[in-house]
């Protein structure tokens, strides 16, 4: 990804490889020198005419050159990966309910939507957009009283978050009962359309449940599981 987005010397492209690197630049020189260097010389190599493209690229040519980060970013990707290796302890995932997400999904932004990219939400295949006029609406879900507050600080505001969260802070029997539990919310059963419907709940079940990890600290009483 980064080769290519640096290569199309496209300011677009490389304002989003500059903030790429930002968290996974100072991992590069340890454990892929060869890519490294490559990513080094496409910088040389970028025809830098105007100001705004010299200075992503001189951006880039730091972060390259660092030894050490102080991102904020690499600090809680490096808890986060933490978080996920004890919370999936003992879980066994078979392949059939794993994400389908790919490498085709990031680069398939006229049709996917950039979600992955800037965090804004995900959108089905434009082609094919469901309408929400004949979709069946069924009864809003009523958020227990005692989850109220930490899902409003938490900024859970929609029916379906508030469901997810209920679940994650709520299902007995552990961790293999707590993700079955998020799955069957998130499935559905009704033709293609019930399909990307369960695509976009999914993708939605995984960024709710990242951001509660990454806000255990002050929750630190729901998130022992």
């Amino acid at each position: 990804m980064l080769e290519r987005y640096l290569g199309s010397q496209d300011i677009f492209y490389v304002r989003i490889a500059h903030k790429m690197l930002m968290a996974v630049g100072i991992f590069l020189r340890k454990e892929n020198f060869t890519r490294y260097q490559k990513l080094s010389d496409l910088c040389s190599k970028i025809a830098a005419k105007d100001f705004e493209m010299r200075v992503e690229v001189e951006d880039i040519q730091k972060i390259l050159s660092l030894k050490k980060s102080n991102e904020e970013c690499i600090k809680r990707s490096e808890q986060l990966k933490k978080k996920i290796k004890t919370w999936s302890q003992g879980l066994a995932t078979s392949s059939i309910s794993r994400l389908g997400f790919s490498l085709k999904d990031v680069e398939s932004i006229p049709t996917k939507g950039r979600w992955w990219h800037v965090g804004s939400s995900y959108h089905p295949d434009k082609d094919q957009i469901y309408s929400s006029k004949t979709a069946k609406k069924g009864p809003d879900f009523q958020l227990d009283a005692q989850f109220e507050e930490s899902a409003k600080v938490l900024g859970f505001e929609t029916p379906f978050r508030q469901k997810l969260f209920q679940i994650l802070v709520s299902t007995s029997g552990g961790p293999d009962a707590t993700a079955a539990t998020l799955l069957k919310a998130c499935s559905t059963t009704t033709g293609s359309h019930g399909v990307r419907s369960a695509e976009h709940k999914e993708r939605e079940m995984i960024q709710l449940v990242l951001h509660c990890l990454l806000s255990e600290h002050p929750f630190n009483q729901f998130y022992a599981r």
